[in-house]
């Protein structure tokens, strides 16, 4: 139906009940597929005084009408209220896992309630058990993966879990498929809070069966693959260097976070930018169907050529929050924090920031050995970096504290902690400086669901015009016109939106043409959308999310930055001296979202985009 399965499973763990129930097809012609459908399902169905972590919240699972039919798209989409937040909150990931759930016959799993002892979820070609976890339930994700395999006897079977940090309900932990990670938000938290260890599955249906047009679709599908990898961006940076891959050119402007956003030039940068970084790579590998590649293997070897590393090395937000976050110039130490975080399920981007910050604390004498049990947190410290992860996954010691994420540590501690507590809505900044964007500080100001750069990114289209988005040139980075700012945000924010809806990854993000990407919707799914139609529906998403905040009460109080970014310069840098001012682009958001001057989308506003709201 209109491309998807057109099935959600409902699975209720109190009372072990399980039910498939029939997507409607008005609501998929609403809202196309992934990001949309899970919105519209936490919003009807979680009220705003539901505890995250309780059994009343529910886990929501989507995946979208291309997945996994053309490069790109073997995502899916992960919905909840977040435990970090209290708000809406969203993860993505990649790998395989959402490519078997479509062959399973499912288009989304909606989890609710909480298992009296630990379980999983074993679901094959559409038949669905709720097994015992009770002996893996310590187990780290990576280990539970490979035992979930050899119980069911199927190497093939790809498994979504948590790992320790999951169990024991740190705000940021995340939820494991292979070595993707779905991060933000704490998704792996509300999966601990009900007791569920994994979603193990396996399909063999064939999905091409729910294509309308599957000849048109493959030379459609050969098209995007050119698109993508003649990208001036894909073909440069995300292809040969992944997501690290535009470390130096984002250090130039000033974008790359250092000493926990207080420092602007640093000597440790040369040992991980770009050129000796793509010198550690030694394989390329991809999510199911994606012609990019971006996912690298990497060595490391000492003087003598012994291998100290080999695996699948960690993404530019990593690297640049256990490396230059933390003043930490030392590829070994990121490489093994990215594998204990992966393996314990922690969000490197909210872990590396917490240490980040507790780093501070420690300079300004704010914590001292004695809360630290002996750690002595100094900028670079990597046998400390890799101790303090150990103890947020297993909320040991100091760890307790900073497993509730900076915004309930900076209370904790006092002695005016919350002055350098770097959270929007509660969530810990992503590494990228607004001082060097200005259009992100906007982003990160009204973002759904606190800073993301994956919600909306401009940078892109501050390097290079996008004249089908009407960005005939870039926009200025360092700007303040509020019109200008406003009208980037707010149309990338609808972009992705739509994109996360169908679900394509957010790296070949413009390298698909409009004009190319809606004939591969009308050939999957009947559907003839105008690029209109695609980015209203994208509006629509955007809009629902922000009501469900609303409801939690979230309003232009909480569209703010922390004022290290909008009164604290950088001192030296691609940055330096420059300040966004969100409070004057506020107004302008606003008024092009069609919301009200304290951040409340209108009647008018509700009516247009057909949006059914309490």
């Amino acid at each position: 139906m209109l491309g998807m399965n057109g099935k959600i499973a409902r699975i209720n763990l109190s009372n072990e009940t399980i039910s498939i129930e029939e997507l409607k097809e008005d609501i998929i012609r609403k809202y196309i597929g992934g990001l949309g459908i899970a919105v519209r399902i936490l919003y009807d169905e979680v009220p705003p005084e539901v505890d995250p972590l309780s059994p009343e919240n529910k886990l929501i699972w989507m995946i979208g009408p291309l997945t996994s039919l053309i490069t790109s798209t073997t995502r899916h989409v992960i919905v909840s209220k977040s435990p970090l937040s209290g708000i809406f909150g969203e993860s993505f990931s990649g790998g395989y896992w959402a490519y078997e759930l479509r062959k399973a016959g499912l288009d989304g799993i909606v989890i609710e309630g909480k298992a009296a002892k630990p379980v999983y979820i074993w679901i094959d070609n559409g038949q669905i058990e709720i097994k015992d976890a009770t002996n893996i339930w310590e187990s780290d994700a990576l280990e539970t993966q490979t035992k979930i395999q050899e119980i069911l006897g199927d190497t093939k079977i790809r498994v979504a879990c948590i790992g320790q940090a999951g169990i024991n309900l740190v705000k940021y932990a995340c939820i494991m498929n292979e070595r993707d990670a779905a991060g933000r938000c704490g998704m792996g938290a509300v999966m601990g809070s009900k007791n569920l260890k994994a979603i193990a599955v396996r399909g063999n249906q064939d999905i091409k069966e729910l294509v309308v047009n599957i000849e048109e679709l493959k030379e459609l599908a050969q098209k995007a693959i050119k698109k993508t990898t003649r990208n001036i961006i894909v073909s440069t940076t995300f292809g040969p260097g992944g997501t690290n891959g535009n470390f130096s050119i984002l250090n130039m402007t000033g974008d790359v976070p250092h000493g926990y956003w207080k420092v602007g030039k640093w000597k440790g940068d040369k040992n991980l930018a770009t050129p000796r970084w793509k010198k550690l790579i030694v394989e390329h590998e991809s999510c199911y169907l994606c012609s990019v590649n971006c996912k690298k293997v990497c060595e490391l070897r000492d003087e003598n050529e012994k291998v100290l590393y080999r695996g699948l090395g960690p993404e530019y937000e990593t690297i640049s929050g256990f490396g230059t976050v933390l003043l930490n110039d030392d590829f070994l130490s990121i490489f093994n924090a990215n594998d204990l975080c992966n393996r314990y399920g922690l969000d490197t981007i909210s872990c590396s920031e917490t240490i980040g910050f507790a780093m501070e604390c420690w300079e300004k004498g704010i914590i001292t050995e004695k809360e630290t049990e002996g750690l002595i947190l100094e900028w670079g410290n990597k046998e400390a970096i890799l101790k303090l992860i150990e103890k947020i996954a297993f909320r040991q010691g100091i760890g307790e504290v900073l497993a509730e994420g900076i915004d309930r540590a900076a209370k904790q501690f006092g002695k005016n902690a919350e002055k350098f507590a770097l959270t929007v809505k509660g969530v810990e900044m992503v590494h990228h400086d607004p001082r060097a964007y200005y259009s992100m500080g906007l982003l990160f100001a009204t973002g759904s669901h606190g800073p993301d750069h994956n919600e909306g990114i401009t940078i892109t289209i501050s390097m290079i015009p996008r004249p089908e988005l009407g960005f005939n040139t870039p926009i200025q980075r360092d700007s303040n016109d509020p019109e200008m700012n406003a009208n980037a945000v707010k149309t990338m924010q609808d972009v992705t939106a739509a994109k996360d809806t169908l679900i394509t990854c957010y790296i070949v993000e413009g390298a698909i043409p409009f004009k190319l990407l809606l004939k591969i919707i009308k050939a999957v799914t009947g559907l003839e959308l105008t690029k209109e139609d695609l980015l209203s529906v994208g509006e629509r998403i955007f809009n629902l999310k922000r009501m469900f905040n609303v409801r939690c009460g979230i309003s232009k109080k909480d569209d703010i930055l922390p004022a290290r970014f909008t009164k604290e310069p950088l001192p030296d840098g691609g940055a330096a001296g420059k300040l966004p001012d969100i409070e004057n682009m506020l107004p302008a958001y606003y008024q092009l979202r069609g919301w009200s001057a304290d951040g409340i989308p209108t009647d008018a506003t509700l009516k247009r985009l057909d949006l059914i709201v309490d």
